[in-house]
């Protein structure tokens, strides 16, 4: 009986959990069309991907994080990338154009 009742109680609460959880709807702090990061020059990037050793699609963030004032995004190592991190950051405090910058 008292295993019938805490499974209920359980279910009951895991139940109003997650139906107040649908009721919340994320907001949209950040977003990005395509991700940009800074080069030693224009030179070094429009040679780069001309020469096609670095390609702009190829570098999706899989990962985000924040602290402090810093957004760290993770994106995954890519042989044909020169940046060349799997780890960028870029500043928390602004939504327009801003450039990635390795850690």
């Amino acid at each position: 009986m008292r295993q019938t009742t805490f499974a209920l109680a359980a279910t009951v609460t895991a139940a109003l959990i997650c139906g107040a959880s649908c009721l919340v709807q994320p907001q949209e702090v950040f977003s990005w069309k395509e991700m940009e990061f800074a080069w030693p020059s224009k030179e070094a990037m429009d040679e780069a991907v001309k020469s096609g050793e670095y390609i702009r699609e190829n570098n999706l963030p899989l990962g985000i994080d924040r602290w402090k004032d810093k957004l760290f995004v993770t994106v995954p190592r890519n042989y044909r990338d020169p940046p060349g991190s799997t780890c960028r950051h870029l500043p928390a405090s602004r939504r327009n154009r801003v450039f990635v910058r390795k850690c």
